[in-house]
């Protein structure tokens, strides 16, 4: 019987099946009611017309059979009707993990708040707090993103692919992973990341991973990066974007409250040999 209707329908080359049912969608704008006053009058009409018809009564009732089967047809094209094959088709999302790689993600901060350090360094995944002195604020998102053998990119690994993006000025891939095989280079792409551009836009970089998604389903955007913007781009309206179209960003925020000291010790031009007493330049 599927044979058939394939053959009589051309869908030959679409194979019918329990994971594609083939339904008959009504596209009419016309209500319930109004359709079936219009049938129950058409019926009254063709019963009428027939009963007054001196003939025989089979010969009736085959043209009354005959005129309905007209109006029925007449009043199925007037509700438009389609034939939908329903296929459907699960597809893998991806998360964006997105690495801010500007000369500001060099900086290695101070930390005042000995609280605030142990924290730190207990999500970078070092064992003394006085070590995060030693560490660029770079390096210590790549810590908390691979510690414990990346098990925070294996737990997103179950259930969706990741796609790795550097970006200073603009997005860069780097990697992409979508199965736990995968997860030893992608981690190692992480560790690899050097910050050396010379600007950040955040707003940019949002705008241009949910434009290289191209058409894939993007289940969300960790963002790390120490916030300062270089760019007079306007990030509400990045932001704005990604709310849009339903994607939730996640900030890993880096940096240190305390204010970097900027100092540097310059050349010292001196006299070898001076004598007690003497003004020395």
């Amino acid at each position: 019987m599927t044979r058939l209707i394939e053959w009589l329908l051309d869908l030959e080359n679409i194979r019918l099946g329990r994971d594609a049912p083939l339904l008959l969608k009504w596209e009419s704008e016309y209500a319930g009611w109004m359709l079936l006053g219009f049938a129950l009058a058409a019926l009254a009409w063709v019963t009428l017309t027939y009963r007054r018809e001196r003939t025989s009564r089979g010969r009736r009732l085959a043209l009354a059979v005959v005129r309905c089967s007209v109006i029925a047809l007449v009043v199925a094209m007037l509700c438009r009707p389609s034939l939908v094959l329903q296929r459907n088709r699960v597809e893998t999302s991806h998360v964006a993990v997105v690495l801010d790689t500007s000369l500001s993600m060099a900086t290695r901060d101070s930390y005042a708040d000995e609280t605030k350090a142990a924290t730190i360094a207990r999500g970078a995944g070092l064992d003394e707090p006085a070590t995060v002195h030693d560490h660029s604020r770079l390096e210590l998102v790549q810590a908390a993103i691979t510690r414990d053998k990346a098990a925070s990119l294996e737990r997103l690994l179950e259930h969706n692919a990741i796609q790795l993006y550097t970006f200073s000025g603009a997005v860069e891939p780097q990697s992409y992973a979508d199965s736990a095989a995968a997860l030893a280079p992608l981690a190692e792409a992480v560790r690899s990341v050097k910050a050396e551009g010379m600007s950040t836009d955040l707003a940019r970089a949002i705008r241009q991973v949910i434009d290289k998604a191209q058409g894939r389903r993007l289940a969300a955007v960790i963002l790390a990066s120490d916030g300062r913007s270089t760019q007079p781009t306007s990030l509400k309206d990045a932001l704005d974007l990604a709310a849009g179209r339903q994607i939730p960003i996640f900030p890993l925020r880096i940096g240190s409250p305390d204010p970097v000291r900027d100092i540097e010790v310059g050349p010292v031009r001196a006299q070898d040999g001076v004598f007690v007493n003497d003004i020395l330049a």
